[in-house]
């Protein structure tokens, strides 16, 4: 790899560590399972090695997780709160003692404990009285959650006997039985908290404080910073326990680093029974004497590390294999399992990719499956049971004809992936754009939900995404009424055939309901005509292009009059894109579409943005990867027009700025690199809108 491609690559790492801290701790989401993570982290670390030049100020390998909020108090933390190296066999355990070993020149004895899956907190006394509470944050200062922590029944607010200031780390974090029985509870708020860790993190950054006394949460200390009580840390632990701090109740001293692994060993089954969740467990060096010596890196210290269990797994039966039809006509075959409760989760699907990934599986009719989830990571088969098939079982294989409308599939040469080629016939495409055209990148009418677009497709409502504009309250009305059964109905003295009480009202309702649908539907004609570009769904044209070829065009009616040839000299566009789209708007399905959408109210012209500042007056940017913090990719696009920029949708001669969200892409990284361009991140860019 040379220096430019190292560049490139680097700058990717880090955004994508970046965005997965970010989720993490600020989110209380997982993306990716721990051992993902660490490699992509490990990968980092190796390339700025090899290319320290290229380190940058904010890589993830010289700080911690961030896990701040703009409504709490920041308070810096008296000494860094690092995080822990992870390591995942046994071999590299050994290793860590190895290493430890040489810098000291002795064998020390190391003290193992549980690693609890919960949120970090400091616990500051100050005179031995409780005076802050605070989150891990950057690792140099975190957030004041002290209103919040005080109602955590465990956690003693003054230490007896204790004059001198104390500060105690730990874990909070929420029991297993009262997070089911949340789950189990159909009034419960926190349904939408998928494990004990985010239920956890969301109820501790909570701006009500009842939550937290609610939630029942729990605190386990394992660390103290003071005057010093003892020599070791086993005995310092006794004393945090003595002052009636909460202390692991997993915990033991062992000799030499085999006594460690035959205690993690021992745990593995052990910890199943714990009331608790725990990923692995922690081995410190136990003398404190020897920690000093040992000191720390600037994102761990030397004297710890975290062996982290294998994800957990289940055996399950697949019932079914299902082809999954995209708006393009991609393919993909999803996996119907027997339900499962893995990590929390009742899982019952798990993606199998493409046809590939069926070989290479061996999967076959009814086999029983090996899932894993590892954290909030989607469920994924990764192994197969033939010892348990069943006699005269079938391969699994991609079916010959689409699913939905029996057309031959088709696959692209070089591809792993099959695709439906009858994109005007398919219902189920047909279904897909609709979702896509209604989504917040698109249309933006939020209030129609998926499955109620499919079930408006399977009972003739809806043909095309289009057809939304016609549903009238008549004809909803009328649905409903069909949907009734004769036991709904009943005879009034009249002997006219009425409603009977309990349909009448879910009829009522139901009316007051699409009567607020339609208002939004009617609603998003105002949206501009680069949402609605992007919500026609024209193959391969991107939300950038979109709005480069209107702004070039016009409008929507110039635009489907222009030729190839006057869209391929457009930057940034291709023959490719100007091809699909030509053939889009020239295709016999469309001729009549631009007058219906001037006839449902849309305004196909394009009106430039209002100027937001001129921050990047005279700028030619290019934008790449995903956004959280300032809003979809439209509307980053939005702003920097709007401070003075022109938006182009690749790096050529022009260009002067990259925008970089998260998982950029890597060949306009390096593009970037190689002409010396400015390279903003979406934290960057944020900061620039607020200026």
């Amino acid at each position: 790899m040379d220096i430019r491609e190292a560049s490139a690559r680097i700058t990717a790492l880090v955004e994508e560590l970046k965005r997965l801290n970010a989720a993490y701790y600020n989110e209380h989401q997982e993306i990716v399972s721990d051992r993902e993570y660490d490699a992509k982290l490990a990968e980092l670390r190796t390339l700025e090695e090899a290319f320290p030049q290229l380190r940058r100020g904010d890589s993830p390998t010289g700080r911690v997780g961030e896990d701040r909020d703009s409504f709490f108090e920041k308070v810096p933390h008296r000494v860094p709160m690092l995080s822990l190296e992870n390591t995942y066999s046994y071999e590299e355990v050994r290793e860590f003692d190895a290493r430890v070993r040489e810098q000291l020149g002795v064998a020390p004895a190391y003290v193992c404990e549980l690693k609890y899956d919960g949120m970090a907190l400091s616990l500051v006394y100050e005179k031995g009285e409780l005076r802050y509470a605070v989150t891990r944050g950057n690792g140099a200062a975190g957030d004041n959650v002290t209103n919040n922590i005080l109602q955590i029944a465990t956690i003693p607010h003054v230490l007896p006997g204790v004059d001198f200031d104390v500060e105690v780390r730990g874990e909070v974090y929420m029991l297993n039985s009262f997070f089911e029985e949340q789950e189990a509870d159909t009034t419960s708020k926190m349904k939408k908290l998928k494990t004990p860790r985010n239920a956890t993190s969301g109820t501790v950054k909570s701006h009500d404080p009842s939550k937290v006394a609610e939630r029942r949460l729990q605190f386990v200390g394992y660390q103290y910073y003071g005057t010093q009580l003892a020599k070791s840390h086993s005995e310092t632990i006794d004393q945090l326990q003595a002052w009636g701090i909460p202390t692991g109740a997993l915990r033991a001293r062992c000799q030499d680093i085999e006594e460690v692994l035959a205690t993690i060993e021992a745990w593995k089954e052990l910890r199943q029974s714990q009331d608790y969740d725990t990923d692995g467990a922690v081995v410190k060096v136990d003398d404190l004497e020897l920690r000093a010596r040992l000191g720390a890196t600037t994102h761990a210290p030397r004297w710890a590390i975290a062996y982290k269990y294998p994800p957990e797994r289940k055996e399950t039966r697949l019932k079914n294999v299902r082809f999954q039809i995209g708006r393009t006509g991609l393919v993909t075959p999803v996996a119907e399992l027997e339900t499962v409760k893995l990590n929390h989760a009742d899982i019952s699907n798990a993606t199998l990719h493409n046809a590939e990934q069926l070989v290479r599986l061996d999967l076959h009719e009814h086999d029983m499956v090996l899932i894993e989830r590892a954290g909030e990571v989607i469920p994924k088969i990764v192994g197969v049971n033939p010892a348990k098939r069943e006699a005269g079982a079938k391969p699994v294989t991609y079916p010959a004809c689409c699913p939905s409308c029996g057309t031959p599939l088709a696959q692209r040469e070089g591809q792993v992936y099959c695709y439906c080629p009858n994109h005007a016939g398919c219902m189920a495409q047909h279904i897909a754009q609709t979702i896509y055209f209604v989504s917040r990148t698109a249309l933006d009418i939020r209030s129609v939900a998926d499955r109620k677009i499919e079930e408006w497709y399977r009972n003739g409502l809806l043909h095309a995404p289009l057809d939304l504009y016609t549903l009238t309250l008549e004809q909803l009305e009328a649905y409903k009424l069909s949907q009734f059964k004769e036991s709904d109905y009943d005879t009034d003295l009249a002997g006219e055939r009425v409603l009977k009480k309990q349909a009448a009202v879910s009829l009522k309702q139901y009316i007051v309901s699409s009567t607020k649908l339609l208002e939004q539907i009617a609603l998003s004609t105002h949206r501009p005509v680069e949402a609605l570009l992007v919500g026609l769904g024209v193959p391969n044209l991107g939300e950038v292009q979109s709005e480069v070829l209107l702004e070039h065009f016009g409008s929507l009616e110039r635009l489907a009059e222009a030729t190839v040839e006057e869209m391929s000299e457009i930057p940034g566009v291709g023959e490719v894109v100007a091809a699909d789209i030509w053939n889009y708007f020239h295709a016999p399905e469309n001729e009549a579409l631009l007058p219906r959408l001037r006839g449902f109210g849309f305004d196909l012209t394009y009106h430039p943005h209002a100027a937001l500042s001129d921050s990047l007056e005279g700028e030619s940017v290019v934008v790449t990867g995903k956004f959280a913090q300032v809003g979809s990719r439209p509307e980053v696009v939005k702003r920097i027009k709007e401070m003075g920029a022109k938006v182009q949708s690749s790096i050529g001669d022009g260009t002067t700025l990259l925008i970089a969200g998260t998982r950029p892409n890597d060949k306009k990284l390096q593009q970037a690199h190689e002409r010396g361009l400015r390279i903003l991140t979406e934290a960057e860019f944020s900061d620039l809108l607020s200026d």
